[in-house]
């Protein structure tokens, strides 16, 4: 198998093990989410939402930044 096609490959697999363990800790979050106790009528759920949310977005964008964009040059070596 030609070495860039090793490559796609990994980053197949690699890219569908962090979508299974997002949707993993996304059912998990919902779980929590819905256990939590109303507040003076009002629920934090939606504030806690915003803030996973947010927190979920910079981090996937520091991971499009720093790791996707590189193939690992090790693929390449003779």
């Amino acid at each position: 198998m030609p070495p860039l096609c090793q490559a796609l490959k990994e980053s197949q697999l690699q890219n569908q093990h962090f979508k299974q363990a997002y949707q993993q800790l996304y059912v998990k979050y919902r779980g929590v989410l819905a256990n939590l106790p109303k507040q003076g009528g009002k629920r934090t759920v939606e504030n806690i939402k915003m803030k996973e949310d947010q927190e979920a977005t910079q981090l996937g964008k520091r991971y499009a930044i720093m790791v996707e964009p590189w193939v690992d040059l090790d693929v390449f070596a003779p």
